[in-house]
């Protein structure tokens, strides 16, 4: 047996308070950790095992507070990078690795090292793959938890690096049904073969999953694209074709500023929770088809056992124009909710890398994206950095792994990630307004909805709102007035609520009781993923009268936040200068307000009102809202408000 060779780090960390809910702890700064693996035991969260290039190894048995590390050795096939550790049901740590074997070829077999004592001790190891001096690289594992099989799927390269076109590279398969003593030959299981180049046409990324009945999955990168493979027999047999995914615009082989070699190679996952999405497969990866300036995360899913995947899912969500480079994805398999690590720059015009995380609750339909790390760095070209950093989840327990340079000192990193301050719970809002353009007394016109040019999509994705959200209506709700944008906004006082304090925004019908609803008519608005820190306001913008903001917090009952805007002065931040008394006791917002500056003057009489007199149709400067613009838009509305200005917080 090899001895576990290290020692106890107790790690005590100075959190930086605006990240103080995901402490990062060093693991390890010895022997020039990169390209590490983390995995959580299933059976018990406390037990993480980990390792880092070369041949370092760690464990935990606190949940990741602290470690032991140490490094792993094997006299009979040497230990050369690309770790992989994985637990299986039995409570055997497994690690990983490409092979040297002194006085032998590099790297020509994959490497499987055990241990029955928690990472304690770990024996020689088994391997998988020789075949001759070819080499065998880039291996990932996974347990099938039904019946403890090991799955192991890999590159080979007939000859390492070459450029002669009769050298290829292949996928290749093998498995375990003896907790790792023992290997299947090795099968090829892709239909199109790569280079040898370890570049855009080779064939790579190969990572397995394991389907809900036992199915295993798997997929790549190469000159077809990137493409999906499965077995429904336990990796017996396999397609004879490979199912295209999606192209892989400039390619997974890329270049980062400051990263002397960075890739986009996929990751894949299956979730086997007994959720709403069980089954579902995920390829997560990073590609530059938005320019290489700007390299972005991306996801694809297929609901139906990979036979066919949605579009490109952009994980990230900053605006365009930055770097989120080495992605990882892991699955809960308890909750069934998705996790991504990644690097990130998008806030900065320089080489500073942050460390960031997102999550999907609902599929992988949208993302939560939150700053993991506490501190920046700054990578250089000259300090190799692996080909990739990993997280492992179980049951809510989420641990992300990366590497940091600090001071030309290499160091690997883990968070202990609060998924409650990530995730919050859905927040559903009932809100009453009124327009003053087409209040008829007692309720509100809507002639504008019977327009040939009413839109059915949202209209608030232009300046100066430019929102980008995807609101739209199959058809016009019954009662249907106009659309209106609802803003949210988290602060202790209506005073303080300025446009930094904005958590969210949805575009909704006003209906013509005043109440508003979704899109199709029915239902109030709900908003989810969010976290409120202080107090809950909200912002109503129309296209053609003057915002408001709640004067005070939106009430909670029960499960719903209501507020009514028209039912007093004081209802609006600013009273009577925010809305006007349109009836006895019904407040509301003021209109005229076509150019939409947030005051009520000559550029909406001017450039709005008078450039569209006479045109009938879906107008900003129809002030009354009927679906002609003419005098009455002027004398009846604009006059007795020009000089009024919104009192919106900004």
């Amino acid at each position: 047996m090899t001895r576990f060779i290290g020692v106890i780090i107790i790690v005590l960390i100075c959190v930086n308070s605006n990240y103080a809910q995901h402490q990062n702890i060093m693991i390890s700064s010895s022997n020039a950790p990169e390209e590490p693996t983390i995995f959580i035991n299933p059976k018990n969260t406390l037990q993480l095992a980990g390792g880092a290039n070369i041949n370092n190894v760690y464990h935990s048995n606190d949940g990741g507070y602290t470690w032991s590390i140490g490094t792993i050795g094997s006299q009979t096939y040497g230990v050369w990078g690309d770790p992989c550790c994985i637990i299986d049901t039995a409570g055997n740590y497994f690690f990983f690795h490409l092979s040297w074997p002194p006085g032998g070829t590099w790297i020509d077999r994959i490497v499987c090292q055990k241990s029955t004592d928690g990472g304690q001790t770990w024996n020689e190891g088994s391997y998988m793959g020789l075949n001759g001096i070819k080499a065998q690289d880039k291996e990932w594992a996974v347990v099938d938890r039904i019946n403890n099989f090991i799955y192991v799927t890999w590159t080979q390269f007939d000859d390492y690096g070459s450029s002669n076109p009769a050298d290829k590279s292949i996928i290749r398969f093998s498995r375990s049904t003896d907790e790792g003593e023992t290997w299947s030959p090795a099968l090829k299981i892709n239909e199109v073969d790569g280079d040898c180049i370890d570049s855009d046409n080779t064939v790579e990324g190969a990572v397995p999953a394991v389907g809900p009945n036992g199915e295993i999955y798997t997929a790549w990168a190469g000159p077809a694209g990137l493409v999906f493979d499965r077995s429904m027999d336990q990796g017996i047999t396999w397609l004879d074709g490979d199912i295209f995914v999606s192209d892989f615009p400039g390619g997974w082989d890329y270049n980062i500023p400051g990263i002397g070699r960075c890739n986009g190679l996929p990751v894949t996952v299956c979730d086997l929770s007994n959720g709403t999405y069980c089954g579902n497969i995920y390829i997560n990866w990073t590609d530059q088809r938005n320019g290489e300036t700007d390299t972005d995360v991306w996801m694809s899913k297929s609901t139906d056992g990979g036979n066919t995947w949605s579009n490109p899912a952009r994980v990230n969500d900053d605006l365009p124009g930055k770097h989120q480079f080495f992605t990882w994805m892991t699955v809960d398999q308890v909750t069934g909710y998705l996790w991504f690590v990644w690097y990130d720059r998008r806030n900065f015009s320089d080489n500073n890398t942050d460390v960031y995380m997102a999550v999907s609750i609902d599929g992988g339909e949208t993302f939560i994206n939150f700053k993991v790390s506490e501190e920046a760095f700054i990578p250089t070209t000259n300090v190799f950095f692996g080909d990739y950093n990993n997280i492992t989840a179980h049951n809510s327990v989420v641990r992300p792994i990366w590497t940091r340079l600090h001071q030309g000192q290499l160091s690997v990193w883990t968070a202990i990630v609060q998924p409650d301050s990530v995730i919050a719970n859905e927040i559903r809002v009932d809100l009453k307004a009124f327009l003053e353009g087409p209040f008829n007394g007692t309720g509100m016109n809507t002639d504008l909805t019977g327009l040939t040019d009413f839109p059915l999509y949202q209209p608030y994705n232009t300046a100066p709102w430019n929102y980008d959200g995807t609101e739209t209506a199959a058809s016009i709700p019954a009662n249907a007035v106009d659309w209106v944008l609802i803003e949210l906004r988290d602060a202790p006082s209506a005073a303080s609520a300025t446009a930094a304090t904005v958590i969210a925004r949805q575009a909704a019908f006003l209906i013509n009781d005043g109440s508003i609803r979704n899109p199709d008519g029915t239902g109030i608005q709900q908003f989810n993923n969010l976290t409120i820190q202080q107090s809950l306001f909200a912002v109503i913008w129309h296209r053609n009268h003057l915002g408001i903001l709640s004067a005070n917090p939106l009430t909670l009952t029960g499960e719903v936040y209501s507020y009514d805007f028209s039912s007093g002065q004081e209802q609006v931040y600013g009273g009577i200068n925010a809305h006007r008394e349109i009836g006895p006791g019904i407040w509301g917002m003021m209109a005229g307000e076509g150019f939409v500056n947030d005051e009520i003057n000559n550029s909406d009489k001017n450039e709005i009102w008078e450039t569209q007199i006479g045109n009938s149709g879906y107008y900003p400067g129809d002030f009354n809202m009927d679906g002609l613009v003419n005098d009455l838009d002027k004398v009846e509305l604009w006059d007795h408000n020009a000089g009024k200005a919104s009192q919106i917080v900004e």
